[in-house]
């Protein structure tokens, strides 16, 4: 995708977060960060992409950094936070169309989602998002706007107030 950008005149960078934080139960991590680190060397792209450690308090910083979050998955994904996390931040989202990510991401207005592998459907909507900071900027309102009604504690702790029965929610 980045290689596409860039040949189409779009300068975009890239940053990773490292795989490197992440838990490796099948200990597999090392082998697909050589492979990430081969790909993009291979592409010719070594300055334009960065993979980032990060903690996760620095996490909300770095969304703010953003023009643009992407996550664009290629396995099963049953909720992901990514998305929830860029939109508090008031970042537009691209993401691919797996599990949760269709009930959290209002495709159009929050952000766009697009099919798993698709990397020409992905290229389309990040180059249509950088393109346009106006508009970019009013889907990341949209997004923070849709969490903050959504997925909140106050929505939350209603909604399961109501599951359970009789109960008054409480925000401490």
């Amino acid at each position: 995708m980045l290689a596409r950008l860039r040949s189409g005149g779009v300068e975009a960078r890239l940053i990773l977060t490292d795989t490197q934080t992440m838990v490796d139960w099948d200990r597999q991590l090392s082998a697909y960060r050589a492979e990430i680190l081969a790909a993009i060397e291979d592409a010719g792209l070594r300055d334009a992409v960065e993979l980032r450690p990060v903690t996760y308090a620095e996490m909300p910083a770095l969304y703010r950094a953003a023009d643009v979050v992407i996550y664009p998955t290629i396995g099963d994904e049953p909720y992901g936070l990514v998305p929830l996390e860029a939109m508090s931040s008031g970042r537009p989202i691209v993401a691919s169309r797996s599990g949760g990510m269709t009930e959290t991401i209002v495709d159009g207005t929050t952000g766009f989602i697009v099919s798993r592998g698709d990397v020409t459907e992905l290229t389309e909507r990040v180059t249509q998002l950088l393109k346009a900071p106006a508009g970019r900027r009013r889907m990341g309102q949209a997004g923070r706007r849709h969490v903050v009604a959504r997925f909140g504690l106050s929505p939350t702790s209603t909604a399961c107030c109501a599951d359970i029965g009789n109960c008054e929610p409480t925000v401490l």
